[in-house]
């Protein structure tokens, strides 16, 4: 049975998140998963994947700075298992649950209007174009 203390556990994480830009909106999405009523253990999931892949983008690069599929793909890859160790490529299931948290994730950020144009003015808007070729291609 799932229990909410690991959501508790998760958000704790999300201060290890490299960058200042990446961790207020990780965190944003997750009051936007409660206030649209999905359950603790979805939201968790989607906070364990998201949090991973910002640790991933280190600390100079921002969700704003990915311009490409390749970025993503990147973090994704990274989840792939030699056959040795899974035989029956379950990696793959993990690999697409990924993909389809990343870009759900995404969606809300081109859907938010605060979210719409980066914080910081010196850096560009989030590419509308890049970020839909990223939903559209997986």
């Amino acid at each position: 049975m799932y229990n909410g203390y690991e959501t508790v556990h998760t958000l704790g994480h999300i201060h290890k998140i490299p960058n200042s830009i990446n961790a207020p909106l990780v965190k944003n999405f997750y009051e936007y998963l409660k206030e649209i009523g999905t359950s603790e253990n979805y939201q968790n999931q989607n906070l364990k994947q998201l949090i991973g892949f910002a640790k991933s983008l280190g600390t100079e690069k921002t969700f704003y700075d990915i311009k490409n599929k390749d970025e993503i793909v990147l973090f994704l890859n990274t989840k792939i298992k030699d056959n040795d160790v899974d035989p029956d490529k379950k990696w793959i299931t993990t690999w697409n649950d990924y993909l389809w948290r990343i870009k759900y994730f995404f969606r809300w950020l081109q859907t938010e209007p605060e979210y719409m144009c980066c914080p910081n003015p010196t850096q560009p808007d989030l590419n509308f174009t890049i970020i839909s070729n990223i939903l559209i291609y997986y």
